[in-house]
Protein backbone atom coordinates (compact mmCIF):
# COMPACT_ATOMS: atom_id res chain seq x y z
CA UNK A 1 0.00 0.00 0.00
CA UNK A 2 1.12 3.53 -0.81
CA UNK A 3 1.73 6.05 1.70
CA UNK A 4 -0.53 9.43 0.72
CA UNK A 5 1.67 12.38 1.14
CA UNK A 6 -0.03 15.50 2.45
CA UNK A 7 1.70 18.78 1.34
CA UNK A 8 0.83 22.50 3.35
CA UNK A 9 1.44 25.50 2.32
CA UNK A 10 1.08 29.18 2.75
CA UNK A 11 1.26 31.61 0.38
CA UNK A 12 1.09 35.30 0.95
CA UNK A 13 0.04 36.59 -2.49
CA UNK A 14 -2.99 35.48 -4.13
CA UNK A 15 -1.45 35.29 -7.42
CA UNK A 16 1.61 33.39 -6.25
CA UNK A 17 -1.35 30.75 -5.22
CA UNK A 18 -3.33 31.06 -8.49
CA UNK A 19 0.20 30.31 -9.89
CA UNK A 20 0.81 27.27 -7.79
CA UNK A 21 -2.60 25.93 -8.10
CA UNK A 22 -2.24 26.08 -11.95
CA UNK A 23 0.97 24.37 -12.03
CA UNK A 24 -0.10 21.93 -9.38
CA UNK A 25 -2.97 20.71 -11.22
CA UNK A 26 -1.45 20.56 -14.30
CA UNK A 27 1.47 17.89 -12.07
CA UNK A 28 -1.77 16.13 -12.26
CA UNK A 29 -2.36 16.05 -8.47
CA UNK A 30 -5.33 16.51 -6.52
CA UNK A 31 -6.18 19.17 -3.89
CA UNK A 32 -8.14 18.57 -1.24
CA UNK A 33 -9.16 21.97 0.29
CA UNK A 34 -7.97 26.00 -0.23
CA UNK A 35 -8.34 28.24 2.78
CA UNK A 36 -7.95 31.69 2.09
CA UNK A 37 -9.05 34.84 4.02
CA UNK A 38 -10.73 36.60 0.97
CA UNK A 39 -12.03 35.08 -1.83
CA UNK A 40 -10.16 35.01 -4.90
CA UNK A 41 -11.39 35.71 -8.10
CA UNK A 42 -11.44 32.32 -10.19
CA UNK A 43 -9.75 29.71 -7.25
CA UNK A 44 -13.18 27.62 -8.30
CA UNK A 45 -11.93 26.93 -11.91
CA UNK A 46 -8.48 26.62 -10.96
CA UNK A 47 -9.15 23.88 -8.86
CA UNK A 48 -11.30 22.49 -11.05
CA UNK A 49 -14.27 22.73 -9.03
CA UNK A 50 -18.04 22.44 -10.65
CA UNK A 51 -19.95 24.99 -10.52
CA UNK A 52 -22.71 25.47 -7.80
CA UNK A 53 -25.97 27.61 -7.38
CA UNK A 54 -25.12 28.85 -3.48
CA UNK A 55 -25.12 32.59 -5.42
CA UNK A 56 -28.94 32.33 -6.57
CA UNK A 57 -30.16 30.42 -3.63
CA UNK A 58 -28.52 32.36 -1.23
CA UNK A 59 -30.26 35.28 -2.70
CA UNK A 60 -33.75 33.86 -2.48
CA UNK A 61 -33.15 33.03 0.87
CA UNK A 62 -32.45 36.82 1.62
CA UNK A 63 -35.79 37.71 -0.09
CA UNK A 64 -37.66 34.77 1.57
CA UNK A 65 -35.92 36.37 5.23
CA UNK A 66 -36.40 40.31 4.20
CA UNK A 67 -40.48 39.18 3.75
CA UNK A 68 -40.48 37.46 6.91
Amino acid sequence: MEASKVIHAIYTDDDVLMSAVKKVKAEKHHIEEIYTPFPVHGLDKAMGLAPTRIAITAFLYGCVGLTV
